[in-house]
C-alpha cells in the first residue's frame, strides 16, 4: 500500500469529489462549499490512485488559523488516515507561523481532536443538522 499527499488543480477537484462523498451525500450537509475554499490550502490522501482523505486549512483576516472539512472515505476510516491528514495540515500552519489552531468539531469526533491534542472551547452549537463543538490548539 502507498500513501500519497497531493497537490494541484486534481487534488482539488478530488477533495471537492470526497467531501460532497462524506457531507453532503453520507451526512446531509446542504452548505458544504464556501469561500473558505478558494483561500484555503487543501491536504488530499491517496492510497495508491483513490482519494481516501482530505483536509483544509486557511488563515482568517484575524490571522488565527483554522482547520476544517477533513474528511475520511468510509470504507477506510479507523486506518490512521484522519491523523495523517490532521499532521499534515498542522505542519502547513506551523510553516505559515501558526501559533494556535482552531476547529469546528462534529461531536461525535470530539475524541479523535483530543487524542490530536485539542481542546473544547466554549459551548457546543449547531451547524446545519448537526451538533458542534470548537476546539483550539495551542503551538510550541
Amino acid at each position: 500500500m502507498k500513501l500519497v499527499i497531493r497537490q494541484g488543480k486534481q487534488a482539488f477537484d478530488d477533495a471537492m469529489a470526497l467531501r460532497q462523498e462524506v457531507f453532503v451525500d453520507e451526512q446531509g450537509f446542504v452548505d458544504e462549499f464556501d469561500a473558505f475554499d478558494a483561500i484555503a490550502y487543501h491536504v488530499t490522501l491517496y492510497k495508491e490512485a483513490v482519494c481516501v482523505g482530505v483536509g483544509r486549512v486557511y488563515q482568517d483576516s484575524d490571522g488565527s488559523f483554522h482547520l476544517g472539512r477533513i474528511a475520511i472515505k468510509k470504507e477506510e476510516r479507523h486506518k490512521g488516515y484522519g491523523r495523517i491528514i490532521m499532521d499534515e495540515l498542522e505542519q502547513l500552519a506551523r510553516r505559515q507561523g501558526a501559533k494556535k489552531l482552531a476547529l469546528s468539531s462534529q461531536v461525535q469526533a470530539l475524541k479523535f481532536y483530543e487524542r490530536c491534542g485539542y481542546q473544547a472551547v466554549g459551548p457546543r452549537h449547531m451547524e446545519q443538522h448537526c451538533p458542534h463543538q470548537n476546539m483550539i490548539k495551542l503551538l510550541d
